[in-house]
């Protein structure tokens, strides 16, 4: 049909229809989405470790009283609903990392 996209080979020779390289490509596709999550959970994992070095005590991180309270002030802003999977609530960890990372300083060392 005029309509129809073009087939691709397969490495074996065999032509491959539309839907057989929709799934492969999906399937790419959810290793990448998969990989992405994870690196990006990552990095936020990383900021909050670093906000709790602070706060125990960890000599690199300069953290006093008044910026545990700004850091604890915008924690408690957050209203994160974690079963709902939402986006925006990822967004709103990057906004309090990024604005603790600002409170608590650069590292020293």
């Amino acid at each position: 049909m005029a309509n129809d996209p073009p087939r691709t080979t397969q490495s074996n020779g065999e032509e491959q229809t539309p839907r057989q390289q929709l799934a492969l490509e999906i399937g790419v596709l959810r290793k990448q989405a998969r990989e992405a999550a994870r690196n990006y959970f990552k990095q936020i994992d990383i900021g909050l470790a670093q906000i709790l070095e602070a706060a125990r005590g960890d000599h690199d991180l300069m953290l006093t009283r008044e910026k545990a309270r700004d850091i604890l002030e915008a924690m408690h802003t957050l209203s994160l609903k974690p079963a709902k999977g939402r986006r925006k609530d990822l967004r709103n960890l990057a906004r309090f990392l990024k604005k603790a990372r600002k409170v608590i300083g650069p590292q020293r060392g």
